[in-house]
């Protein structure tokens, strides 16, 4: 079995992957943060599939929502904030997603880097 994630972030271990052209499943390491955008496909049966890879994180959207799920002995459990980046969480994601339909990219943008320096 296999699944693509819509995208993916390597965190802890990007200098590991960095230049990396051909990765092989059973040597590379997975990506600790893999995100679906389930706006016309639901993503739930690669679920089971990323926990069988040892994806760390499942940041989900539903058009309307960010959840974020952290593997948590082989099971993935709803997480209000993301281990591996902890001033994210499921609240601001949604929030600025919300922003993002309302103002340009860029303005966007500089938002939430203003509101990471305040969390921070």
């Amino acid at each position: 079995k296999g699944a693509e994630a819509d995208t993916s972030f390597y965190i802890k271990n990007a200098a590991k992957v960095r230049g990396v052209k051909d990765f092989d499943v059973n040597l590379t390491i997975p990506p600790e943060v893999v995100v679906e955008i389930d706006t016309s496909n639901e993503s739930w049966d690669k679920f089971e599939i990323y926990a069988a890879l040892n994806i760390e994180e499942i940041w989900r959207c539903d058009g309307t929502d960010f959840q974020i799920y952290r593997l948590v002995e082989g099971k993935y459990e709803t997480v209000e904030k993301s281990v591996s980046l902890p001033l994210i969480s499921g609240e601001l994601l949604t929030e600025f997603l919300q922003i993002s339909y309302e103002k340009d990219q860029t303005s966007m943008l500089k938002e939430f880097r203003e509101r990471l320096r305040e969390i921070k």
